[in-house]
């Protein structure tokens, strides 16, 4: 199906209780528009959801018809998760605190080992400006190998715990 990875894309805050689905439903609304629903029912009902439940049911029927199940693995989404609010906070529509509470909650759930250091980062971060650079670093880092990682074992392969960017100045 076209453009399967947009409504993963948009499923992935929803699965984590950062948005209300919309994105979702507009992905659906998009592919009836478009005429590429391939007369898939959940599709449709999708396209017409407004309860947060059931958008992220049918989302995630959808997904698990359309895309590799390696896509839909927690540590990926995590990962991809990661990506959205790194590109929020850069854009300062996610707040540091906000960050702190979805980052621990994401590390105190999941315990990925990569979380390790950005957690602790984040909740220094909270408390003062001077603990904000190694904080960004780590977020920088993190982004950025999640974002050229196809999957959680290439993501694997380059994670290198205790590295740190050197963030540009710009």
């Amino acid at each position: 199906m076209k453009e399967i990875h947009e409504l993963l894309d948009a499923f992935i805050p929803l699965k984590y209780n950062f948005s209300h689905g919309r994105e979702c439903v507009k992905w659906a609304e998009d592919r009836l528009l478009k005429d590429e629903e391939e007369n898939d029912k959940e599709i449709a009902l999708l396209a017409g959801c407004t309860d947060e439940e059931e958008i992220k049911e049918l989302s995630l029927e959808i997904l698990k018809k359309y895309i590799d199940k390696q896509f839909l693995d927690e540590e990926y989404c995590a990962g991809k998760f990661i990506i959205q609010l790194y590109e929020g906070y850069k854009s300062s529509s996610v707040s540091i605190q906000r960050l702190d509470s979805i980052i621990s909650w994401l590390y105190d759930s999941f315990n990925y080992p990569w979380l390790s250091e950005l957690a602790p980062a984040c909740e220094y971060a909270t408390i003062g400006e001077d603990h904000r650079y190694s904080f960004e670093n780590e977020f920088q880092y993190l982004h950025d190998l999640w974002k050229d990682s196809p999957s959680v074992e290439a993501f694997k392969k380059k994670y290198a715990r205790g590295i740190k960017y050197v963030l540009s100045e710009t």
